[in-house]
């Protein structure tokens, strides 16, 4: 199976966020931009741009982008940190941010539990509730002795 078919059917898998911030291809231009300051050729700007591809769809893991760059960019290690480093902060951090904001913004955030009924009333009149001491009598009580 070729690596666009592969990419394909993850791509129909993600969530719609992040389809969307794939398919407004907004991260391409920031690729574009980091390949043209590190001046990489264009066989090599098309691979950068495949390698971060695989991290938006979630089949590369960011850890592996290093050592990726320099394998298949063929770049020295300290190019490949650099410019790894420059991916994460323009490009994949950003994004996740924003997935996680939508998503969140979308599932409903686990209700918390409510305060019993006596502390309800008091807390909406912003009263401190009476705090509650042991019954000095017990007329269901036989004393002992």
């Amino acid at each position: 199976m070729n690596t666009d078919k592969i990419i394909e059917e993850r791509f129909h898998t993600l969530p719609k966020t992040l389809q969307q911030i794939i398919t407004q291809q907004k991260w391409r231009a920031k690729v574009q931009e980091i390949a043209s300051h590190y001046t990489l050729d264009e066989v090599r700007s098309h691979s950068l741009e495949v390698e971060v591809l695989l991290l938006l769809t979630l089949l590369e893991d960011k850890e592996n982008l290093e050592s990726n760059l320099t394998h298949h960019l063929e770049l020295e290690r300290t190019q490949a940190k650099e410019i790894a480093d420059v991916i994460i902060a323009k490009i994949l951090t950003p994004v996740s941010r924003a997935v996680a904001l939508k998503e969140v913004g979308n599932t409903p955030l686990p209700t918390q539990q409510r305060p019993p009924r006596e502390y309800t009333s008091a807390l909406t009149h912003n009263e401190t509730p009476a705090p509650s001491s042991p019954p000095t009598s017990d007329p269901y009580r036989e004393p002992i002795e």
